[in-house]
């Protein structure tokens, strides 16, 4: 029998194992995580720090292995000008630049602060926050923001603020969306100045 596990999927194949990972079928992110397990491994590698323990480098993979959840979870379906690979690198990216961030914080305030045995640690866990609740109460927070860009925002609005979260700039935008530079970033102004106005509300 032919091993598939590491052949690319199609286009269709890769539609149905996204929405099995939403309807939570079992074994289904198992099966996503290892087709991206690479991409995760190099991009999870290429942010750990020389100075990182191996404990820290575990949690640079499992931020990685999350970030590719939320992927799942978040990308577009009806969209064709984001392959899903490229929208899960930019999300693993940016959930790992956040990691860099908070344990070069902890290893700054190690440095500078005085040794005080009462004193509760500051670690990495505490200033990005690893607690699965967190998670949880994250993608409640999503929803409701996607549920007020669907009801207030135009089709075009839509596609301009969810590439943006993704972490494109206002000119790639525009490459995808066939609009001009100067369109997006007024759309992403407009979007911006909507939804200040709407979360006021709440």
């Amino acid at each position: 029998m032919t091993d598939r596990s590491k052949e690319p999927l199609s286009r269709h194949e890769l539609r149905q194992l996204l929405l099995a990972v939403r309807r939570g079928e079992e074994g289904a992110f198992s099966c996503l995580y290892g087709k991206y397990l690479p991409l995760v491994l190099r991009l999870s590698a290429d942010f750990v720090p020389h100075y990182a323990s191996d404990a820290d480098a575990e949690d640079f993979r499992q931020e990685a292995m999350l970030a590719l959840y939320r992927a799942a979870l978040a990308y577009d379906l009806d969209q064709g000008e984001v392959e899903f690979g490229l929208f899960a690198k930019i999300c693993i990216t940016n959930r790992l630049v956040d990691r860099l961030r908070a344990l070069e914080r902890y290893w700054k305030n190690e440095g500078n602060r005085e040794t005080d045995s009462a004193e509760p640690a500051v670690t990495p866990d505490t200033a990005e926050s690893g607690d699965p609740a967190a998670y949880l109460m994250d993608d409640e927070a999503v929803r409701a923001l996607n549920a007020i860009i669907d009801r207030h925002l135009s089709v075009y609005e839509q596609r301009v603020f969810r590439m943006y979260l993704a972490g494109y700039a206002a000119g790639e935008i525009a490459s995808a969306t066939g609009r001009e530079e100067k369109s997006v970033s007024n759309a992403i102004y407009r979007i911006r100045r909507k939804l200040k106005a709407l979360l006021n509300t709440l």
